[in-house]
């Protein structure tokens, strides 16, 4: 792939995500890109956590730690304690790696689901993956924003998921059975879900229904079974 190609599609893959898949077709595994999405990952953990106060980290943690005996309270704060420092640094490593393994694993989803639609190699589609993840990477951005416009380094954790169900639609107070995870679900991931859906029509001539059920299952499956399970 051209970096011509990879500017032209780094903007209609937001405007004009079907004209995008159509270059990107077959394009491979697309590292540029992939490398620069870890990057501004971990550029956005660590701005976020790295001016934090560990004081204030822990008792954010706290917050969320769920009912506990005193002795139990106090144990977790002791433990949350010692790591907090080093929470930037982990974040970091963590969120990077974990980008990595989710397109991973999207990627394998993908093949599979599409192997009798279209000569895709694997790497092809972890290349899709890596720009079906673009609208994520506008959330990311906008951490990255409001990190930088704050009053204060130390935020609420909940800034994090600024974009998320609860916060834009439920306002679920903390330790409502539901806040974990109303507060995991962002509203990005409905767009990443479309386009997503958009490409796999592209790529393997899907119909609009299939398509968007394929793009969605990942999510909706887990947060579905996470649902069940609150």
């Amino acid at each position: 792939m051209t970096t011509a190609t990879i500017r032209t599609s780094l903007l209609d893959i937001f405007i004009a995500p079907k004209q995008a898949f159509a270059n990107l077709r077959g394009s491979g595994g697309n590292l540029l890109l992939l490398i620069g999405q870890i990057l501004l990952t971990a550029l956005a953990f660590y701005l976020f956590y790295q001016g934090m106060s560990p004081e204030w980290l822990v008792e954010q943690q706290m917050l969320t730690a769920g009912d506990l005996t005193p002795a139990e309270a106090e144990q977790a704060r002791a433990m949350m304690a010692q790591s907090a420092p080093y929470t930037a640094i982990i974040s970091t490593v963590f969120g990077s790696i974990m980008l990595v393994v989710v397109n991973a694993i999207l990627a394998g989803y993908f093949h599979l689901v599409a192997k009798m639609s279209g000569d895709f190699r694997y790497q092809d589609w972890f290349g899709f993956s890596v720009w079906s993840q673009m609208p994520m990477q506008l959330n990311t951005i906008g951490l990255i924003l409001l990190v930088l416009f704050a009053d204060t380094p130390n935020l609420p954790l909940a800034t994090a998921t600024y974009a998320s169900l609860n916060q834009l639609l439920l306002q679920l107070p903390i330790g409502a059975p539901f806040y974990t995870w109303a507060e995991s679900f962002s509203l990005f991931m409905l767009w990443q879900i479309a386009v997503t859906a958009i490409g796999l029509k592209q790529w393997c001539n899907f119909s609009t229904v299939k398509a968007i059920i394929v793009a969605a299952l990942p999510t909706f499956l887990i947060f579905g079974i996470w649902a069940l399970l609150v």
